[in-house]
């Protein structure tokens, strides 16, 4: 008898503990008084931790380091945005053809580009 073997991976809030659909996860970092901190927000809180500090960030001097923008789901920097579906056909494609691809986050350029010129 054959037998398939199916992880299912959930993710949740890490503010309100609400489930986040795949791929919509968004990973917020930022530090203050040099302690560095990490969250997954659904799209929803990640929009409102920051409007809650545009006014904090408006009064503030930025201070050295480089501009950094919070790691969403699935984005590859300077390219499109791409539904759920788009990223996970990415991911199997990839899965087939020797690339390694995590079931979450960030896919390499090289992936992506890879599929886009297979396809």
């Amino acid at each position: 008898m054959a037998r398939k073997v199916v992880t299912l991976t959930e993710f949740f809030d890490d503010f309100d503990g609400e489930k986040i659909d795949d791929g919509l996860s968004e990973t917020i970092e930022f530090t203050v008084q040099g302690t560095s901190y990490r969250m997954d927000l659904r799209p929803k809180n990640a929009e409102r931790f920051r409007k809650d500090l545009e006014k904090w960030i408006a009064a503030a001097v930025k201070v050295g380091g480089r501009a950094s923008r919070s790691k969403r789901s699935g984005v590859v920097p300077g390219g499109s945005r791409r539904s759920k579906e788009g990223l996970a056909a990415i991911r199997n494609w990839a899965a087939r053809n020797g690339y390694q691809v995590s079931t979450r986050g960030r896919i390499a350029r090289e992936v992506v580009e890879a599929y886009d010129a297979a396809h």
